[in-house]
Order: structure tokens, then C-alpha cells, then sequence
């Protein structure tokens, strides 16, 4: 914190952005006229201090603090986070600390990490390519009245399909050297295909349908087509940190257009000594200046050593701010 600062040469006063010289003026009225413009006024003998705008100083400072904030955000992302994948079937479980991996030398597990997710259910929307993230973990089977078994659905190449599943269920012993069965495909959850031990065609049918159909003698139904989905997994703690940093970037930036303008005057025998700076918006500044300075009344020669009496009354109902306040 510092005293106002008060110029004590009309040289000073002259090296500012704007400067004009009043021949026949008063630094009292000048003051009256700046507080009636917003101005905050501190007068010491013939030096005047006056500024507006304070918020317009400072917030620069805050643009570049949210910046920094940033910084130490995406710092905290880069060597604290954790990440990982996981591809869970539907109706099964999985443990996130055995899924997150480290990602830098900040990384350190929590208590999250011992939480166990279980999917219940989930759905598929598609482009409209067709394609989406999912695959098929297994088809549950019944045949002839028994089961239902859980048969493993392999992800297929043919013919460059990108979807297709397939799983076999035996027929007779699956230690005989030549096992045959039943052969199901899929490209997606909602319509399984049959072929017979020969590789024949023998139907379609959906999931959960109860629908049996006749192959080889057996009477198979298509109980439910369980889906697996891929969970990509992460912890940020640099996450509110940018948020953070990117809220107070938008806002002292919104702030930091507003000026900041300061003037400053010194009596010099019956002239007046204007000088003043902004630090946005100069050529604005300058006309705000000029038409406040056209209503600084004129002192009169017979009067030039002493400020009218109306202008002593305006001086002191205004009540100029003590020029050795601090400002907060």
C-alpha cells in the first residue's frame, strides 16, 4: 500500500498522455467539476490527485492469476490423474482401482479406488453408419427344457464386417474328436441367426422372445443376448482447478475493459497545470477531458489570487478525501 501520489513540478505534470494548461483557473473548481464526474478527488495545497475506474487497475493482474491457475490445473491433470479401460459385460462386476492406471509421479490412489461397479443394463445408440461401442459377451441358451447355458460370443472377421459375433453349441460328447453343433450369429443384440449342425440356414430369432425353434431335433430357445460395454475410467483433480481458472479468466476479462484514468493538476500562480493517463479507451479519455476542462470557470484578474466564494462552498460540501488515505 502507498500514499497517493501528488506531482510537485508543472514539468511532471506535462509528460502525462494528455496535458493542457488553464491561464486563468482554480485547482478547486477543477476539483468540484472532476467529482462531479465520478472522479475520486485528494487535493494538497495546489497539487491534485484524482482517479476513476480503480477495478480497470487491477484486473489485468487477475487475467494473468487465472492464467497461472490454469497452468497449475492442467499441471495437477498431467502428473495426478488417473486412467483407464474396461470392457464389463452386462450383469457383471468390476473393481476401479484394478482398472485406473497412474499417470504421473502425483498420482496417488484414494479410497474411490476399492469401489465395485456393477452393470446392470445398458443400451445402444447407433450412427447412421450402423456402427456404435458395444460388443457381445455371451448368449444364454436353452435347450430342450434345459439350461439356460451361457455360451461365449467371439467377435468374427467376414467378408470385412466390422460387427459380427459368433458361438457354437455342441451336440453329443465335446470330447469326441469331431465335435459338431449348432452355430449362432449375431451383429447385434436384437436378432440372433441359426444354422444347423451342417452349416445349413435355419432361422432367426430374438432374444427374450421365448420363441423355440426346432434344429437337429432339439428344440432351442434364444433366452437373452448380454451385451458387454467399454467404460473409460479417469480421476483429474486438475479438473476444478482449469474450471476455476477459466470462470475467473471470462470474468477479470469482461472487468479488465473498463479504464482506469488518473489526472492530476498543480496551481501555478493564476494558471492551472492539467496532465492526466489512461490506460484504456486514450482517445475517449482525452475528449472526457477536454469538455470537463470547458467548464472550469475563468478567474477574474481582480480575483486571481483566491477562488470565488462559491466555489470555497463547494469545495468544503464536498468534503475532498484526505490526501493521506491509503487506498484499500
Amino acid at each position: 500500500m502507498c500514499r497517493w501520489k501528488f506531482m510537485d513540478s508543472p514539468e511532471a505534470v506535462r509528460k502525462q498522455d494528455f496535458s493542457e494548461t488553464l491561464p486563468q483557473a482554480s485547482v478547486q473548481d477543477l476539483g468540484v467539476i472532476l467529482m462531479g464526474s465520478g472522479y475520486e478527488v485528494f487535493l494538497k495545497g495546489p497539487r491534485l490527485y484524482a482517479f476513476k475506474g480503480l477495478v480497470g487497475r487491477y484486473t489485468p493482474i487477475g487475467v494473468h492469476l487465472a492464467m497461472l491457475l490454469i497452468m497449475v490445473g492442467a499441471t495437477l491433470s498431467a502428473t495426478g490423474s488417473f486412467r483407464g479401460s474396461v470392457t464389463v459385460p452386462q450383469g457383471l462386476n468390476f473393481v476401479v482401482g484394478d482398472v485406473l492406471g497412474p499417470s504421473g509421479f502425483l498420482s496417488f490412489p484414494t479410497e474411490a479406488f476399492s469401489t465395485e461397479v456393477h452393470v446392470n443394463k445398458f443400451s445402444m445408440d447407433y450412427y447412421e453408419s450402423g456402427e456404435t461401442d458395444w460388443s457381445i459377451s455371451a448368449l444364454q441358451v436353452v435347450k430342450d427344457g434345459e439350461g439356460p447355458f451361457n455360451l461365449p460370443m467371439a467377435p468374427l472377421k467376414v467378408n470385412g464386417d466390422k460387427k459380427l459375433y459368433g458361438t457354437i453349441l455342441p451336440v453329443g460328447s465335446i470330447d469326441a474328436p469331431n465335435v459338431k453343433g449348432i452355430s449362432m450369429l449375431a451383429r447385434d443384440l436384437q436378432s440372433i441367426v441359426l444354422y444347423d449342425q451342417e452349416g445349413k440356414f435355419v432361422g432367426v430369432r430374438r432374444p427374450n422372445s421365448k420363441l423355440p425353434i426346432e434344429i437337429d431335433g432339439m428344440k432351442i430357445i434364444i433366452e437373452d443376448a448380454i451385451g458387454s460395454s467399454g467404460l473409460e475410467l479417469k480421476t483429474d483433480p486438475g479438473v476444478p482447478v482449469v474450471y476455476s481458472g477459466f470462470g475467473a479468466l471470462m470474468l477479470t476479462t469482461c472487468i479488465s475493459i473498463l479504464s482506469h484514468a488518473q489526472i492530476w493538476a498543480l496551481q501555478d500562480g493564476t494558471s492551472l497545470v492539467i496532465g492526466g493517463k489512461s490506460n484504456r479507451a486514450k482517445g475517449e479519455f482525452e475528449g472526457q477531458i477536454n469538455r470537463m476542462l470547458d467548464q472550469v470557470p475563468e478567474l477574474v484578474e481582480s480575483s486571481s489570487s483566491s477562488v470565488t466564494k462559491q466555489s470555497k462552498d463547494m469545495v468544503a460540501a464536498a468534503s475532498f478525501t484526505d490526501p493521506s488515505a491509503r487506498p484499500s
